[in-house]
Order: C-alpha cells, then structure tokens, then sequence
C-alpha cells in the first residue's frame, strides 16, 4: 500500500513516502522550482530514471512525477521543499 505523510515547518516541507513493488505515487502537480527526491531504501523509478538508496533525484520546476517501487521489497523517500520563499508555500498549498 503506497502513503504519503508531511512534515512541514516554517523553512521546508518534506513529503515522506513508501511504495511496494509495482505501486506508484503521481505527484500530479508541479511548482515552478526544483526540488529533490531522496531515496532511502530501495529503488524507484521516477519519470523513467531508476533511482537506488540512497540518492538523490533532482525535480526541475514545474514537472510531474511518477514515482514506482522496483525490486521485491518497499522503497522509501522523501520529497523535500523549501518553503522559506512564500510563492513556493502558496503553491503547494493551493495544489
């Protein structure tokens, strides 16, 4: 069963997230900054890169994604913004 849970202070929002094999998160929404994908554990294919724990995914502004586990065992990361920048909050916000 794929989840999502945030955590949010008033610098940065951090969207933690677990997939299984074969399940996908879609972030179908976007804001007009970059930002990183951190994988933890596992491996997840991310708008066609495999991405592996741990690394680090760079998200270019105002781009989707979709985020499916690979391998036989749950794969975890975190989605990490910088909310210090009003415009970035109100965007996420609004999504």
């Amino acid at each position: 069963m794929a989840i999502a849970k945030c955590l949010f202070n008033t610098q940065t929002l951090s969207i933690f997230n677990m997939v299984d094999p074969g399940e996908t998160i879609n972030y179908n929404w976007s804001i007009d900054q970059d930002f990183s994908v951190v994988v933890l554990e596992g491996s997840i294919d991310i708008n066609s890169t495999v991405v592996k724990a741990v690394n680090e995914y760079r998200v270019q502004p105002n781009a989707n994604i979709d985020a499916t586990g690979l391998g036989s065992s749950r794969s975890y990361f975190i989605s990490l913004f910088r909310i210090d920048d009003d415009s970035v909050a109100d965007q996420i916000l609004t999504e």
